[in-house]
């Protein structure tokens, strides 16, 4: 449940946040996580971390291409200047 939760919100932030520097966010959060689980003395060998950056940061790449495409469907189709 917290994977599918994690994927949403990196959908919506893809969708929402044009710039592809927002590709980085998931990489800045991963590296956060990281060094809060290594301050308190555990180890990363059993945390899904570099995982759920990886496809975060694809879902975040789909969330892009989609807006684009959502956006670019609506210019094709509407035209202001166009006689009807």
């Amino acid at each position: 449940m917290t994977i599918i939760l994690i994927l949403a919100v990196a959908l919506v932030a893809g969708m929402i946040v044009k710039s592809r520097w927002a590709l980085l966010l998931p990489v800045a959060v991963g590296a956060c996580a990281a060094f809060v689980v290594t301050s308190t003395g555990h180890s990363l060998n059993d945390t899904p971390i570099p995982f759920l950056v990886a496809v975060s940061t694809l879902v975040m790449v789909g969330g892009q291409g989609a807006s684009r495409a959502k956006i670019q469907g609506i210019t094709k189709d509407h035209h202001p200047n166009e006689v009807q």
